[in-house]
């Protein structure tokens, strides 16, 4: 009985589905070259990753700072003009007027009239809290006494000074509409006159709270979590976007460690988070504007810039395993000519001048050197 050997096709196959990835030259060299280059673009994506999260975090503040800084300038402007309004009340009016015997109720009224959209009204008051003139005229509330009010006392407590207040509703006026308007004061101690004797008065001008409001609104339409905010020189609030939370508990602020701060950029730990904090002082009130820029207010640009790194990469990584291909190809071409070469040497179909010679030095010699052993 004849045993049939087994076919070459057949053993071929076999060793395929044995080892269906075989240990080729081609592919030892595809395989280490995209190891090497999986690596390599995987350090240089981590590489871009840092360096382009530390220049958006950069611009971020930078941005920010420009902002603060802006306001601050804005908020001066506007603080300046209220204190022109005081000096021309003071000086052109009060100055001018022996209060025994004229009246400035006209003058101030001129005054408040040019400003109305800044002020919510002018007074003018004796040492003892007597009122002497207000504009626009009304009547005063039932049993007021301004002399426990802070601005007042602050202004004969400082008389060489302007003094501003916190914002706080307006309380020396009846309002025929029953509307309660929030201010922020602004004081000082002036020299009046009364039949030709001097004696100290106080001059309050009430400044609209909105307008500042509003000024801080616009700066504040950031909705990656970073918010700015106004603080007095002693840390009291004077304005914050989410005010209302404060107020009632729901949040907690750093105010009044941050009003300490010296102007400039810090990094502080609040509540268990990390954030950095920019602080820029309003000349001549000593208030602060702060900017906070938490940690989280760089999530969203930070998962665009994940997103853009790994699709970076992964490009780069198709654009190798191709690269890598041709030129692991091109190493291995020579030795699988040869290798054939050898294959149909077994086979004894060929002769000495079918052996391949060529390609890099090692492979021509080893191509020589079979053809002069089959001679």
């Amino acid at each position: 009985m004849q045993i049939e050997q087994p076919s070459k096709k057949q053993s071929l196959a076999e060793k395929a589905v044995k080892n269906p990835f075989p240990h080729t030259i081609q592919g030892t060299i595809l395989m280490a070259f995209t190891i090497v280059s999986f690596f390599l673009l995987m350090i240089l994506g981590l590489v871009l990753y840092q360096l382009f999260a530390r220049r958006m975090r950069t611009s971020s503040v930078e941005s920010t700072e420009q902002i603060v800084q802006q306001s601050v300038v804005n908020l001066e402007d506007y603080l300046a003009n209220m204190r022109r309004i005081s000096d021309a009340v003071y000086y052109n009016v009060i100055k001018n007027a022996d209060l025994g015997t004229d009246s400035i109720d006209r003058e101030m009224d001129l005054i408040y009239e040019a400003h109305l959209d800044n002020l919510v009204s002018m007074a003018l008051f004796t040492a003892d809290g007597q009122l002497i003139s207000a504009s626009p005229i009304a009547t005063t509330k039932e049993n007021l006494d301004v002399t426990t009010q802070s601005w007042f006392t602050e202004a004969l407590r400082k008389t060489d000074n302007l003094h501003f207040s916190t914002p706080h509703v307006e309380n020396l006026f009846l309002d025929p509409a029953y509307r309660y308007r929030w201010v922020i004061s602004l004081s000082r101690a002036v020299e009046i006159y009364e039949n030709g004797t001097p004696t100290m008065g106080v001059l309050l001008v009430d400044m609209n709270y909105s307008t500042i409001e509003r000024m801080m609104e616009r700066i504040n339409q950031d909705s990656s979590g970073q918010y700015i905010y106004l603080t007095d020189s002693s840390g009291s609030i004077i304005y914050h976007p989410k005010q209302m939370q404060i107020n009632y508990g729901i949040l907690k602020e750093n105010n009044i460690s941050e009003a300490h701060y010296q102007d400039g950029l810090h990094t502080e730990s609040y509540q268990n988070a990390r954030r950095q904090v920019f602080m820029n002082s309003v000349s001549y009130t000593g208030w602060k504007m702060i900017a906070v820029i938490p940690a989280s207010a760089y999530g969203v640009d930070a998962a665009s810039l994940r997103f853009l790194v790994i699709l970076l990469v992964s490009v780069a990584l198709l654009i190798m395993l191709f690269v890598n291909q041709i030129v692991s190809r091109q190493i291995s071409l020579p030795l699988n000519r040869l290798n054939r070469s050898i294959q149909r040497m077994e086979d004894g179909d060929v002769v000495p001048e079918d052996i391949y010679v060529g390609g890099s030095e090692e492979v021509e010699h080893l191509g020589r050197t079979l053809r002069s052993s089959m001679r």
